[in-house]
């Protein structure tokens, strides 16, 4: 709305740029800073969130408990999937939140609800949820799905209804950026401009070096592909998408990559480029739209 800036923007913009410790500070600093009751819930959802993207969930699990709101209800059936994708608990537990009558405007949640149904194969579930668009995020989970199902006309669609939102935001960017690199070309070089662009203006996060990276790979700049992902590795030496990139762009330099592969099965072994180790082919262009989600 019109109603003056947002007091949670700094927050939301760290979190999407992936700079998860840095949102996690930021949120320290809006305690008894005169939040609303519905922001003070969506602060603490992404808190969460972000401690959930560090790997630190016991946090959650202590924190979050039967009384506690909905939106942070789902944070931690996102944090328990991913300790256990398998675990049929996870999506009863969400079925029981979907159930609640706010369900359906709760932003959080839907998003939660659409990347675990993606990852288990109830895709239309995912985007039936979600191309309302509750939120941008809602929407940008939307566009990252159908890059990876090869629907780019339904991913331009749900762009586009970002883009009338609000088409300077962080969030907006970012999927302008990833359908950039999955349609190659000049897209992929206007890629490259909005990922510089965010890079300069906020800070070069490992999710904004994988993203150059990936439209450096689309354009065969290998080398440069390369640096960029050293560079993302020094920040954070765990990070399956950027282990999973150097890999492959330690197969096109020739290099051995296996290094990176190791490492990478380690920290996530249900990443797709392990599991699709024997069709490196098809595994390319997932190690290039990875970081959609």
């Amino acid at each position: 709305g019109d109603d003056g800036p947002d007091p949670l923007f700094a927050l939301k913009n760290a979190f999407h740029l992936g700079a998860f410790q840095e949102a996690i500070s930021t949120a320290e600093g809006l305690k008894g800073a005169g939040l609303s009751e519905g922001q003070e819930i969506e602060r603490d959802a992404i808190v969460y969130r972000a401690y959930a993207a560090i790997g630190a969930t016991q946090v959650i699990m202590n924190e979050v408990d039967g009384d506690s709101p909905l939106a942070l209800k789902a944070v931690k059936v996102w944090a328990e999937f991913q300790a256990d994708p398998t675990a049929p608990a996870v999506l009863e537990s969400l079925e029981e939140l979907l159930k609640d009558p706010s369900a359906g405007s709760n932003g959080t949640l839907l998003y939660v609800a659409g990347a675990i149904y993606h990852a288990v194969g109830r895709t239309d579930e995912a985007l039936k949820i979600n191309h309302t668009g509750v939120t941008l995020e809602n929407l940008s989970l939307c566009v990252a799905i159908g890059i990876e199902l090869d629907r780019p006309e339904f991913a331009e669609q749900m762009l586009q209804k970002m883009s009338q939102w609000d088409d300077d935001a962080t969030i907006t960017q970012l999927a302008t950026a990833w359908l950039g690199v999955y349609a190659g070309g000049e897209k992929a070089r206007e890629a490259l401009v909005i990922y510089e662009e965010l890079g300069g203006r906020w800070q070069w996060t490992p999710r904004l070096l994988n993203g150059t990276a990936a439209a450096n790979m689309v354009m065969h700049e290998w080398e440069e592909a390369e640096r960029l992902l050293l560079q993302s590795l020094a920040k954070d030496p765990k990070d399956s998408d950027t282990l999973a990139n150097l890999y492959v762009v330690s197969n096109h330099l020739n290099k051995s990559g296996e290094r990176y592969l190791s490492q990478l099965s380690t920290i996530s072994s249900n990443h797709p480029l392990v599991l699709k180790r024997a069709h490196l082919k098809e595994a390319f262009g997932q190690a290039v739209s990875q970081y959609a989600a």
